[in-house]
């Protein structure tokens, strides 16, 4: 029986006992019974209820119950020592912490030659992209880079000029031109130092010129090389392997030894001669021209200057 039932049967029975006090009389010890008997009746209602609703004890005389202590009764014969608290569970050991990997290393910084190396790179893939892939996308891509490739030779180009001006010492065009008026004012400057430097050969040194009268070369180097000695003052031994003499040098020596000793077999043929070291030193085989011959017995003078110093 549920506990609501048991409140309305003890309602029920409260509202026929109070019918019943309106008819007899309503004495003080009347009303005092009826309120025990209502208190009795809910206090044994409740009972009922509580004993309905819960597992009742097994109190049998032959069997010991467990509901209350059954750690007592199970372990009886430990006497007192019946109540054991349970031991707290053992620590969890800490669970291994694997090392700290070692950090990854810094690439370092590229060189000044590996951007460069790089960005030419990215240029030629450019450049292949739009040759093989022809796409507006692929021309703008190339074109950005080339235009920032341009941009930097430009500025490069702009700070190594002002370097070279704050500079002289490595401006380049100062010992060689480039312009036209500059290149002059050189080959002239040039031409006054060679001119003295060979008037001042043509006081120690002569020149020994072989030649043959029907030699077609020889005919059109004599004047050249008659006009250069005049200039600077060169003294000239004509020497004729076949005898015969030209308008420039009409009596020229026949000396076939002397020819035969520095194996002349080809004309025209110059030699510059030191009489006072009595050397000799090849300048000039075949026809040359005035501006040339210079140089080589400018040259040839250095030789035997150097030959003398050893």
């Amino acid at each position: 029986m549920t506990v609501p039932t048991l409140l309305a049967i003890e309602c029920t029975c409260f509202f026929i006992m109070l019918l019943l006090s309106k008819v007899r009389r309503r004495t003080a010890s009347f009303i005092m019974f009826f309120y025990l008997v209502s208190i009795f009746s809910a206090l044994m209602f409740g009972a009922l209820a509580y004993a309905e609703d819960s597992t009742p004890l097994a109190f049998s005389p032959g069997k010991r119950s467990t509901a209350l202590f059954p750690s007592y009764y199970e372990e009886a014969g430990r006497g007192r020592h019946w109540y054991q608290t349970t031991p707290p569970p053992p620590d969890e050991p800490e669970p291994e912490t694997e090392p700290a990997s070692p950090p990854l290393p810094v690439p370092a910084p590229l060189t000044p030659r590996e951007i460069l190396q790089k960005q030419g790179e990215a240029w030629e893939d450019a450049l292949a992209r739009a040759v093989l892939h022809p796409s507006p996308e692929n021309y703008l891509e190339y074109l950005r880079l080339t235009t920032a490739i341009q941009a930097q030779a430009q500025q490069f180009a702009i700070g190594f000029k002002q370097a070279i001006w704050g500079n002289p010492e490595y401006d380049y065009t100062l010992v060689n031109p480039v312009r036209a008026e500059a290149i002059s004012a050189k080959n002239q400057a040039a031409l006054i130092q060679e001119t003295a430097d060979l008037t001042a050969l043509a006081n120690r040194y002569g020149l020994v010129f072989f030649l043959r009268g029907d030699c077609p070369y020889c005919q059109r180097f004599a004047p050249v090389l008659k006009a250069f000695a005049d200039a600077h003052g060169f003294s000239v031994l004509p020497v004729s392997l076949d005898g015969k003499g030209l308008p420039e040098f009409p009596d020229p020596q026949h000396n076939a030894f002397l020819a035969s000793k520095l194996q002349v077999d080809v004309v025209p043929t110059v030699f510059l001669v030191d009489p006072v070291r009595d050397q000799l030193l090849p300048v000039s085989y075949g026809f040359t021209d005035a501006s040339t011959l210079a140089k080589k017995i400018l040259w040839a003078a250095d030789n035997m200057k150097n030959d003398k110093d050893k």
